[in-house]
């Protein structure tokens, strides 16, 4: 066994886990929530000051909201097909 799997061993879900899990995320409530917190990410990503900060700072901003926006994508994705 490596020392990243006894650190980080496996996790698996069970099949009612994963049903609930499916469940959570096509609630209306929570899928509006997730596509306001990406409206944010989206605005933010809009906003970066471009001209006034160095290369590397947008680019690291830009990256760290990609990221954040990568996420609920996958959260968002989750169906109940």
């Amino acid at each position: 066994m490596s020392l990243a799997s006894q650190i980080l061993p496996d996790h698996t879900l069970t099949p009612v886990q994963v049903d609930h899990l499916i469940t959570v995320f096509n609630d209306p409530t929570v899928r509006d929530y997730l596509k306001g917190l990406a409206r944010e990410c989206s605005r933010d990503l809009l906003e970066l000051p471009i001209l006034s900060e160095t290369p590397e700072s947008v680019h690291k901003k830009h990256l760290f909201v990609s990221g954040q926006l990568l996420v609920l994508s996958t959260l968002l994705s989750i169906s109940k097909e």
